[in-house]
């Protein structure tokens, strides 16, 4: 379902960072919208492709990633029991927020779960401890984390520089492993973390 008048109020304020990228499209789901398109590709001052290099904007890898791990069923995750968010910080307070999907990549009988986690504060590394109400402690995750400032053009996932090459070929986004329920966010950070889990309280 595309709901094109809200695309078109929306568009400005999705071209602001990519972290509120994010957040929107969990927002979105959340409320039964299964496709949120961009009114531009190249060109306008909210493309996704920068028009001038050629290469992508880090909004870009935002939806690529999205569209790679997250599926179509959205579970309820909140700051009260599923999800607790360190309060040391006002920042982490007001800043964080989540959601949690199916996987797009889980197969029949897979029990996979896809939490994404925007970190709106600008200085502030904020944790969040998830409860999955599994039976084992250690969890077997992946973690995708994009940081950078939201209105800079340079983009990391996993501490390392997202850069197309010379001849457009786009870079591997290779997750690394994440082994506990702890998730640590960032400033300025969208991570996506794939579990394999019992499901989510």
């Amino acid at each position: 379902m595309c709901l094109c008048a809200i695309v078109i109020v929306v568009e400005y304020i999705l071209s602001v960072s990519w972290t509120r990228y994010a957040f929107a499209l969990g927002a979105y789901s959340r409320h039964g919208v299964g496709l949120l398109s961009r009114q531009t590709l190249l060109g306008g001052d909210y493309e996704i492709i920068n028009r001038t290099t050629g290469r992508p904007n880090p909004d870009y890898y935002t939806a690529l990633l999205w569209h790679d791990l997250v599926g179509s069923s959205v579970y309820a995750l909140d700051s009260g029991s599923s999800a607790k968010i360190d309060v040391s910080s006002n920042d982490c307070t007001k800043g964080v927020r989540l959601s949690a999907h199916d996987s797009a990549t889980a197969g029949d009988g897979d029990d996979e779960v896809v939490v994404v986690a925007v970190n709106f504060a600008l200085q502030a590394n904020c944790s969040v401890e998830l409860d999955f109400s599994t039976e084992d402690e250690d969890v077997a995750g992946s973690l995708w984390q994009l940081t950078g400032h939201p209105r800079s053009n340079r983009i990391f996932l996993n501490g390392a520089e997202l850069r197309s090459s010379s001849s457009a070929v786009l870079p591997k986004l290779d997750p690394v492993d994440h082994n506990t329920t702890t998730l640590v966010l960032p400033p300025a950070s969208v991570s996506f973390l794939r579990i394999s889990t019992g499901g989510v309280s």
